[in-house]
Protein backbone atom coordinates (compact mmCIF):
# COMPACT_ATOMS: atom_id res chain seq x y z
CA UNK A 1 0.00 0.00 0.00
CA UNK A 2 2.94 2.65 0.76
CA UNK A 3 4.71 1.73 -2.40
CA UNK A 4 1.40 2.61 -4.23
CA UNK A 5 0.74 5.75 -2.51
CA UNK A 6 4.20 6.95 -3.66
CA UNK A 7 4.19 5.75 -6.64
CA UNK A 8 0.90 8.26 -6.91
CA UNK A 9 2.65 11.14 -5.31
CA UNK A 10 5.07 10.90 -7.66
CA UNK A 11 2.79 10.66 -10.39
CA UNK A 12 0.85 13.71 -9.12
CA UNK A 13 3.90 15.56 -8.91
CA UNK A 14 5.55 14.81 -12.16
CA UNK A 15 2.26 15.87 -13.74
CA UNK A 16 1.96 19.03 -11.59
CA UNK A 17 5.73 20.31 -12.78
CA UNK A 18 4.52 19.21 -16.53
CA UNK A 19 1.25 21.66 -16.33
CA UNK A 20 3.61 24.20 -14.73
CA UNK A 21 6.25 23.92 -17.20
CA UNK A 22 3.71 24.01 -20.27
CA UNK A 23 1.84 26.92 -18.77
CA UNK A 24 5.02 29.06 -18.12
CA UNK A 25 5.30 31.53 -21.49
CA UNK A 26 8.42 32.49 -23.53
CA UNK A 27 8.67 35.99 -24.46
CA UNK A 28 7.85 36.48 -27.99
CA UNK A 29 11.00 37.57 -30.12
CA UNK A 30 12.14 41.05 -29.59
CA UNK A 31 11.97 43.48 -32.64
CA UNK A 32 14.86 44.94 -33.86
CA UNK A 33 14.63 47.77 -32.76
CA UNK A 34 14.54 47.25 -29.18
CA UNK A 35 17.06 44.05 -29.81
CA UNK A 36 19.81 46.45 -31.11
CA UNK A 37 18.82 49.16 -28.15
CA UNK A 38 18.47 47.03 -25.24
CA UNK A 39 21.49 46.27 -22.69
CA UNK A 40 22.59 45.66 -19.06
CA UNK A 41 21.80 47.84 -16.82
CA UNK A 42 25.07 48.44 -15.33
CA UNK A 43 28.41 49.06 -14.76
CA UNK A 44 26.77 47.50 -11.71
CA UNK A 45 28.54 48.43 -7.98
CA UNK A 46 27.94 45.66 -4.86
CA UNK A 47 29.66 45.26 -1.85
CA UNK A 48 30.01 41.89 0.34
CA UNK A 49 26.04 40.28 1.35
CA UNK A 50 24.46 42.24 -1.36
CA UNK A 51 22.35 40.73 -4.13
CA UNK A 52 21.32 41.92 -7.33
CA UNK A 53 18.48 40.76 -10.08
CA UNK A 54 20.46 41.84 -13.61
CA UNK A 55 18.04 43.44 -15.76
CA UNK A 56 17.77 44.11 -19.42
CA UNK A 57 16.94 47.79 -20.16
CA UNK A 58 16.66 49.87 -23.09
CA UNK A 59 17.08 54.10 -22.46
CA UNK A 60 14.74 55.96 -23.74
CA UNK A 61 16.63 59.60 -24.99
CA UNK A 62 19.18 58.60 -22.53
CA UNK A 63 16.91 59.63 -19.56
CA UNK A 64 14.89 57.00 -18.68
CA UNK A 65 15.24 53.13 -18.45
CA UNK A 66 12.46 50.63 -19.69
CA UNK A 67 12.67 47.27 -18.24
CA UNK A 68 13.38 45.26 -21.52
CA UNK A 69 11.46 41.23 -21.21
CA UNK A 70 12.84 38.89 -23.34
CA UNK A 71 14.42 34.89 -23.58
CA UNK A 72 17.15 35.70 -21.53
CA UNK A 73 20.06 33.43 -19.99
CA UNK A 74 22.88 35.23 -17.83
CA UNK A 75 26.36 33.75 -17.55
CA UNK A 76 29.59 35.13 -16.16
CA UNK A 77 33.36 33.90 -15.06
CA UNK A 78 32.88 34.60 -11.12
CA UNK A 79 35.15 34.99 -8.68
CA UNK A 80 34.97 32.82 -5.33
CA UNK A 81 32.01 33.62 -2.98
CA UNK A 82 30.23 34.98 -6.05
CA UNK A 83 27.14 32.92 -7.27
CA UNK A 84 24.76 33.87 -10.35
CA UNK A 85 21.61 31.78 -11.12
CA UNK A 86 20.51 32.12 -15.29
CA UNK A 87 17.69 34.17 -14.08
CA UNK A 88 19.75 36.84 -13.56
CA UNK A 89 20.17 36.90 -9.55
CA UNK A 90 23.56 38.22 -8.40
CA UNK A 91 24.82 37.35 -5.36
CA UNK A 92 27.96 38.49 -3.30
CA UNK A 93 28.77 36.60 -0.25
CA UNK A 94 29.17 38.10 2.56
CA UNK A 95 32.76 36.23 3.21
CA UNK A 96 34.17 38.48 0.17
CA UNK A 97 37.06 40.41 2.09
CA UNK A 98 38.91 42.33 -0.63
CA UNK A 99 37.84 44.06 -3.82
CA UNK A 100 36.87 41.83 -7.18
CA UNK A 101 35.41 43.05 -10.54
CA UNK A 102 34.16 40.82 -13.37
CA UNK A 103 32.03 40.72 -16.22
CA UNK A 104 28.46 39.41 -16.80
CA UNK A 105 26.65 38.14 -20.10
CA UNK A 106 22.89 38.41 -21.28
CA UNK A 107 22.25 35.92 -23.82
CA UNK A 108 18.93 37.24 -25.59
CA UNK A 109 17.14 34.66 -27.90
CA UNK A 110 19.76 31.99 -27.99
CA UNK A 111 22.54 33.78 -29.70
CA UNK A 112 20.33 36.65 -31.37
CA UNK A 113 22.40 39.59 -29.35
CA UNK A 114 24.80 39.32 -26.16
CA UNK A 115 25.51 42.49 -24.24
CA UNK A 116 27.32 42.67 -20.83
CA UNK A 117 28.39 44.89 -18.06
CA UNK A 118 31.29 44.90 -15.28
CA UNK A 119 30.55 44.32 -11.46
CA UNK A 120 32.74 45.99 -9.43
CA UNK A 121 32.96 45.15 -5.51
CA UNK A 122 33.94 46.99 -3.17
CA UNK A 123 34.71 46.79 0.56
CA UNK A 124 34.91 50.08 3.09
CA UNK A 125 38.76 48.84 3.15
CA UNK A 126 39.08 48.15 -0.68
CA UNK A 127 37.28 51.94 -1.72
CA UNK A 128 36.18 53.77 1.74
CA UNK A 129 35.31 56.64 -0.97
CA UNK A 130 32.48 54.45 -2.66
CA UNK A 131 29.16 55.71 -2.50
CA UNK A 132 27.43 58.50 -2.50
CA UNK A 133 28.06 61.51 0.03
CA UNK A 134 26.02 64.72 1.07
CA UNK A 135 28.44 67.92 1.39
CA UNK A 136 27.62 70.21 4.61
CA UNK A 137 30.22 72.67 4.53
CA UNK A 138 33.48 74.20 2.91
CA UNK A 139 36.85 74.31 4.39
CA UNK A 140 38.34 78.33 3.90
CA UNK A 141 41.56 78.93 2.74
CA UNK A 142 42.45 81.40 5.04
CA UNK A 143 43.23 79.25 8.40
CA UNK A 144 41.38 76.27 7.49
CA UNK A 145 38.27 76.81 9.66
CA UNK A 146 35.06 75.29 8.51
CA UNK A 147 31.90 77.42 7.03
CA UNK A 148 28.58 76.27 6.31
CA UNK A 149 27.59 75.46 2.62
CA UNK A 150 24.68 77.71 1.49
CA UNK A 151 23.96 75.27 -1.62
CA UNK A 152 25.43 72.21 -0.62
CA UNK A 153 25.88 69.71 -2.85
CA UNK A 154 23.70 66.46 -2.38
CA UNK A 155 25.32 63.79 -4.36
CA UNK A 156 28.81 63.32 -4.87
CA UNK A 157 28.66 59.80 -6.17
CA UNK A 158 31.60 57.33 -6.10
CA UNK A 159 31.63 54.44 -8.27
CA UNK A 160 33.82 51.04 -8.09
CA UNK A 161 34.84 51.69 -11.61
CA UNK A 162 36.71 54.85 -10.46
CA UNK A 163 34.22 57.73 -11.92
CA UNK A 164 32.07 59.92 -10.33
CA UNK A 165 29.61 62.38 -10.78
CA UNK A 166 28.17 65.47 -8.62
CA UNK A 167 25.03 66.56 -8.51
CA UNK A 168 23.50 69.94 -6.86
CA UNK A 169 19.98 69.40 -7.32
CA UNK A 170 19.24 65.57 -8.08
CA UNK A 171 16.30 65.14 -10.63
CA UNK A 172 15.81 61.51 -12.19
CA UNK A 173 19.33 61.12 -13.80
CA UNK A 174 20.55 64.31 -13.86
CA UNK A 175 24.15 64.97 -12.95
CA UNK A 176 26.01 68.77 -13.21
CA UNK A 177 29.28 67.18 -14.09
CA UNK A 178 31.26 63.87 -13.82
CA UNK A 179 34.62 62.49 -14.01
CA UNK A 180 37.68 60.25 -13.15
CA UNK A 181 39.24 59.93 -9.47
CA UNK A 182 41.98 58.02 -8.54
CA UNK A 183 43.69 57.68 -4.55
CA UNK A 184 45.85 55.91 -2.18
CA UNK A 185 45.73 55.23 1.44
CA UNK A 186 47.60 55.47 3.14
CA UNK A 187 48.75 58.90 3.22
CA UNK A 188 45.17 59.56 1.81
CA UNK A 189 46.09 61.11 -1.59
CA UNK A 190 43.00 61.61 -3.82
CA UNK A 191 42.70 63.16 -7.52
CA UNK A 192 39.57 64.14 -9.55
CA UNK A 193 39.53 64.82 -13.05
CA UNK A 194 36.41 66.51 -14.73
CA UNK A 195 35.30 64.88 -18.24
CA UNK A 196 32.43 66.67 -19.03
CA UNK A 197 29.21 67.70 -17.76
CA UNK A 198 25.69 69.96 -17.78
CA UNK A 199 27.24 72.83 -15.50
CA UNK A 200 31.31 72.20 -14.69
CA UNK A 201 32.33 75.37 -12.25
CA UNK A 202 35.48 77.52 -12.65
CA UNK A 203 36.16 76.55 -8.91
CA UNK A 204 36.78 73.15 -8.94
CA UNK A 205 40.05 72.49 -7.61
CA UNK A 206 41.31 68.51 -8.17
CA UNK A 207 44.05 67.45 -6.09
CA UNK A 208 45.12 66.85 -2.54
CA UNK A 209 43.67 65.04 0.59
CA UNK A 210 40.86 62.79 2.03
CA UNK A 211 39.91 61.29 5.28
CA UNK A 212 37.17 59.42 6.70
CA UNK A 213 36.07 59.38 9.83
CA UNK A 214 32.85 57.38 11.50
CA UNK A 215 30.92 58.26 14.50
CA UNK A 216 27.67 56.69 15.40
CA UNK A 217 27.43 55.01 12.27
CA UNK A 218 28.16 58.35 10.41
CA UNK A 219 30.44 58.52 8.03
CA UNK A 220 32.69 61.75 7.37
CA UNK A 221 34.64 62.73 4.16
CA UNK A 222 36.92 65.99 4.75
CA UNK A 223 38.65 66.86 1.28
CA UNK A 224 41.35 69.26 1.54
CA UNK A 225 42.79 70.83 -1.46
CA UNK A 226 40.27 68.87 -3.65
CA UNK A 227 37.30 71.50 -3.97
CA UNK A 228 34.13 70.23 -5.88
CA UNK A 229 33.38 73.85 -6.80
CA UNK A 230 29.88 76.03 -5.99
CA UNK A 231 26.42 76.03 -7.74
CA UNK A 232 26.24 78.72 -10.97
CA UNK A 233 24.29 81.80 -9.88
CA UNK A 234 24.48 80.37 -6.29
CA UNK A 235 24.86 82.64 -2.79
CA UNK A 236 28.79 83.01 -2.44
CA UNK A 237 30.31 82.31 0.81
CA UNK A 238 32.27 85.89 1.28
CA UNK A 239 36.00 83.51 1.72
CA UNK A 240 37.47 81.46 -1.06
CA UNK A 241 37.25 77.04 -0.32
CA UNK A 242 40.07 75.15 -0.60
CA UNK A 243 38.46 72.36 0.66
CA UNK A 244 34.68 70.40 1.21
CA UNK A 245 33.54 68.08 4.20
CA UNK A 246 30.77 65.26 3.51
CA UNK A 247 28.70 62.94 5.23
CA UNK A 248 27.54 59.93 3.81
CA UNK A 249 23.95 59.34 2.34
CA UNK A 250 23.85 55.64 1.77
Amino acid sequence: MRTFLAVILIAATVQMEARTRATRSTPPPLDAQTLNAAQLDGPIDMKPGEQRLLRLVHWVCCVYPLPVTADVQFSATLPQHVSLDPGGLLTVGSDVSQAVSFRVYANIEHGRRIVSADVYVDTKQSNPLRGSWTQTSEIACDGGHEVPSLQPIRQLVFHGDRTFSVTWTPFEVYEDYWGFYAFDQPPGHLTMGIRGGNYVPASFAGDGTYSITEQDGVRTLTMRGVFPGRVKNGQQIPVAACGAVFISSQ
